[in-house]
């Protein structure tokens, strides 16, 4: 059953092409489920499928108020959106294995939604791969505690427009694209509440607040924070170029991975 949540890629056309190979027409054997960075569609990552292994089916979780659902509502903690996607999403993770493939904000979503199943008693990753953010144990800014973990200071879901567009260029740099004010207008509430998601989560809920608290303390003394761990492997990726977290920042996923269950990869490059 199809569902806005996700986007499949369609099958490349075979108008002049080779018949395809035997193991192309085989069902796939695993599910490659992406999520996008912060004002982004994931139909970005459609384009992948052509590149992966037969066998292979890459699933993108598109969240409201983007791409082809830009008419609806988007939101803007972590908490609703695990509450309208985990319904949708679960029965296509009970199919066949998974992996979990999460860029910037979408490393977090990813790392929440693995969370949530385990809580649920529900199908498991076989890993996540968290690339472009730093680990979650250091999220949050619109609290005190952990506004000193994001290497930029500024609450982007605060601001009003005029101040939040040059915040913008400031951390990213200049996107032609994003000049035209029509198209600012547009794109700001999603925006905003992306940035809000980012700025106000905190893993595991309340629950996890006091516990979460006693860590940065912990960390503040120079001793690694020890989080329960997530019930699959984890693969963190990094680029040398990227200001957006530091290498020890990355490197904290370790803390919420499993035993023997982590390992870092680093690429040229910037953010994207």
């Amino acid at each position: 059953m199809s569902s806005p949540w996700i986007l499949r890629a369609r099958p490349p056309s075979s108008a002049g092409a080779d018949p395809p190979a035997a193991s192309a027409l085989l069902p796939p054997q695993l599910s490659l489920v992406c999520f996008a960075p912060a004002g982004t569609s994931a139909s970005l990552f459609l384009e992948w499928q052509a590149s992966l292994p037969d066998g292979v089916q890459l699933l993108a979780v598109e969240l409201p108020g983007r791409g082809a659902r830009m008419r609806d509502a988007p939101l803007d903690s972590m908490p609703a959106v695990m509450h309208a996607l985990l319904p949708v999403l679960t029965p296509e993770l009970t199919v066949r294995p998974f992996v979990l493939f999460g860029h910037s904000m979408g490393a977090w979503l990813a790392y929440q939604l693995t969370q949530e199943l385990a809580k649920a008693d529900g199908p498991l990753p076989l890993k996540l791969y968290a690339s472009a953010n730093r680990s979650p144990l250091l999220a949050g800014k619109a609290c005190a505690w952990p506004r000193q973990h994001d290497v930029d200071p500024t609450v982007m879901h605060c601001l009003p427009a005029e101040e939040f567009w040059p915040a913008m260029e400031r951390r990213y740099g200049p996107n032609p694209s994003l000049a035209h004010p029509a198209l600012r207008r547009r794109l700001l509430p999603m925006l905003q509440a992306d940035f809000r998601l980012i700025e106000t989560w905190r893993p595991e809920g309340l629950a996890a607040e006091a516990q979460q608290e006693g860590q940065r303390m912990q960390l503040d003394d120079g001793q690694a924070p020890q989080p329960p761990p997530l019930p699959c492997a984890v693969g963190a990726i990094g680029a040398t170029a990227d200001c957006r977290y530091s290498r020890e920042q990355l490197g904290a996923w370790a803390q919420v991975a499993p035993p023997g269950g982590y390992e870092e990869c680093w690429f040229e490059g910037g953010h994207k």
